[in-house]
């Protein structure tokens, strides 16, 4: 299977720009999911944001009908190109406000399934691969050239390896191809000759993988169509699912991982004049390809002193920098993450806020482009990093470092400059001090060349938090419940939200939760504070259903269209069964676990494959209620001609 090498070669280094056509995503979600049903015209696409354990998911509406087979995200125009399995096979291009553009129709096998898709690193190549019987056997891997007037390369798949493999997705650090086989429940990499190896051993795994994807940190994760988010161990194959989203007959995701970042991290917000500090750079390479001549600059205040350097990654200094200036020269970044830890000095007698924004520089194919650094400990993107040198006699604001345990019966109190000798009450101890009591703490620090005294004021433990939600409600079928959680006292940082274990959208700006509920059944939200503590609230919501059952008194099966079946009508989903009894009282047809919106029973006229005689039936129906019949209905109907 020759067309992997196109995989593995011809990865270059790119920047994510600007598409022409339509706003481009921003690479603010982790991951981006395309969900497509039987019948209905019109795919889903989602976006999903991860933080640490809260999953939650936002849809994407689409502005035309498309019927999504696979979805892969452009670096090159920051665009989701798909593949539309609708009337004709083509390949269209969506942007972040979900217009859909057609790019090219494609000649692909009309009579294979396709059920996924991936772009190359460099973006020049989408590929897809046609399925046989299903997902029986991989029979064609396609490569559709996006600048090469879509021309497509076919290659039969002709290796005798995994039997349902239902999707393939690249590595962005390490270029690996791989794959996971449902029926062993094994990951499995491909080489370039097409061969694949075992990198996992068998495992009973319940969950069958529909599509595979890394995110935008190099993890792996799967989807299923049962709507399953499952993470994936790359070393053990381990499936770990994380989150329930929407089912789907075709099920794709994809992400924006050939991007890159600059960290820079000082420990400690406050320092002193007399010690030492580190500063920390962080080069996050996830552009698919190394780089090599790289500079880094930074600039300290005048008195500042570079005192050494380290790395994981090569690179020269000059000879000329001055004292209070790092610059770092020739450096090569690996795919992944490169560090750079610099040991500093501030200026003798220097007192107050300092900060400075570092930059790389110098990238072979852009070099008038700069990358700034970013403070991860903040809630700005590519903004300076600083801290305090603190006197002995200067002012601090000892409050800002106590902090409140998320049960609100601890405090943790914390000293303020690090690798100091401390003494709380008179009692050595650490740099942190837990306490469960309110008070005044008094705190001692002191080194070779510093020494402070200061006293913490604990006044309240306010005890837990508590996420708030209505009261148990009621609802008419159809009518559309919005509700607003609130914490009693903190601020809600993110939210997410499910009824009958069903995810529901919310928005992320007010917090508002809207959704109709067809069935009764309770409601959960999961909250996280500004302090990153987790707080559930839960309440019952019942449905009432307006109208009545209808069920019509007779029925002509004759093929012209017109009450052809015996069918019972009602205007609200529920669960139901039919029996149809001859005027003997012989059970003549069944049919069990009905719904009246979703699936309703019909009867056809016939016994066993045969026309009923015209005449008079009874029948019977069962409605359930929490798996329980609630109601029996009786009645006849009249089968003419």
């Amino acid at each position: 299977m020759k067309l992997y090498v196109h995989i593995f070669f011809g990865i270059y280094c790119l920047l994510i720009s600007v598409g022409s056509h339509g706003q481009s995503f921003g690479c603010t979600a982790d991951l981006y999911l395309s969900t497509h049903a039987e019948g209905d015209q019109r795919s889903r696409l989602y976006e999903v944001l991860r933080d640490e354990s809260i999953v939650s998911m936002r849809e994407i509406p689409l502005l035309s009908d498309v019927a999504i087979a696979g979805i892969a995200y452009s670096a090159q125009d920051g665009h989701i190109w798909a593949l539309d399995i609708g009337d004709n096979i083509s390949l269209v291009r969506i942007s972040a406000m979900g217009v859909v553009e057609h790019m090219a129709d494609v000649e692909l096998d009309s009579t294979l399934v396709y059920r996924s898709a991936m772009l190359s690193p460099d973006g020049r190549s989408f590929y897809t691969i046609g399925y046989e019987d299903g997902y029986e056997r991989a029979k064609i891997f396609y490569e559709i050239e996006l600048y090469e007037d879509y021309r497509v390369i076919a290659d039969d798949i002709s290796f005798s390896g995994p039997s349902d493999m239902r999707d393939l997705c690249v590595d962005p650090l390490s270029g690996a191809v791989y794959g996971y086989e449902n029926n062993s429940g094994r990951l499995v990499q491909f080489g370039i000759d097409g061969q694949f190896t075992v990198v996992s051993p068998r495992r009973n795994n319940t969950e069958q993988i529909d599509a595979l994807f890394f995110d935008s940190e190099g993890y792996y994760f799967g989807y299923s169509q049962s709507g399953k988010l499952i993470e994936i161990d790359i070393l053990t194959g381990e499936l770990m699912p994380i989150y329930q989203g929407p089912m789907a007959d075709y099920v794709d995701g994809c992400s924006c991982p050939y991007r890159s970042a600059l960290y820079k991290h000082i420990e400690g917000d406050y320092l002193t004049d007399c010690a030492e500090f580190e500063v920390e750079y962080e080069f996050v390479n996830h552009l698919g390809s190394s780089y090599t001549g790289i500079a880094l600059r930074d600039t300290f205040p005048v008195g500042f002193e570079v005192i050494d350097i380290s790395s994981n990654a090569v690179f020269t200094l000059p000879d000329d920098a001055p004292d209070h200036v790092l610059r770092i020269n020739n450096i090569v970044f690996q795919t992944g993450v490169n560090r750079i830890r610099v040991t500093m000095r501030p200026a003798i007698g220097y007192s107050g806020y300092f900060d400075s924004q570092a930059e790389l520089c110098c990238f072979p194919q852009y070099p008038e482009r700069r990358l700034l650094s970013d403070d991860p400990d903040t809630e700005g993107y590519t903004d300076g990093t600083g801290a305090i040198v603190i006197g002995m006699d200067d002012e601090l604001s000892i409050e800002d470092q106590i902090q409140i345990s998320c049960d609100g019966l601890t405090a943790e109190l914390t000293a303020p400059i690090a690798d100091m000798e401390y003494r709380w009450d008179d009692v050595v101890g650490e740099q942190r001090l837990s306490v469960t009591a309110v008070g005044e703490y008094v705190l001692e620090m002191s080194s070779d060349c510093f020494y402070r005294r200061d006293t913490f004021s604990l006044e309240l433990l306010p005890g837990p938090d508590q996420l708030i939600l209505p009261a148990d409600t009621m609802v008419e079928f159809g009518e559309e419940l919005s509700v607003t959680p609130k914490l009693s006292r903190g601020e809600i940082v993110s939210i997410t939200g499910g009824y009958d274990d069903r995810a529901i959208e919310i928005d992320s700006v007010s917090d508002l939760i809207s959704f109709k509920p067809t069935s009764s059944g309770r409601f959960l939200a999961t909250a996280k504070d500004e302090n990153g503590c987790e707080w559930q609230a839960e309440m019952w919501v019942e449905v009432q259903y307006a109208g009545d059952i209808y069920v019509p008194t007779a029925f002509s099966p004759n093929g012209d269209q017109i009450n052809d079946k015996f069918e019972v009508f009602a205007p609200f989903p529920g669960r139901y069964d039919l029996e149809i009894y001859d005027r003997w009282g012989g059970l003549i047809h069944r049919q069990l676990a009905c719904d009246f919106i979703d699936s309703p029973c019909t009867w056809d006229g016939q016994i066993s494959d045969e026309s009923a005689d015209v005449g008079s039936y009874m029948w019977q129906i069962k409605i359930y209620k929490d798996d329980s019949v609630s109601e029996y209905m009786f009645g006849s109907v009249l089968r003419t001609k």
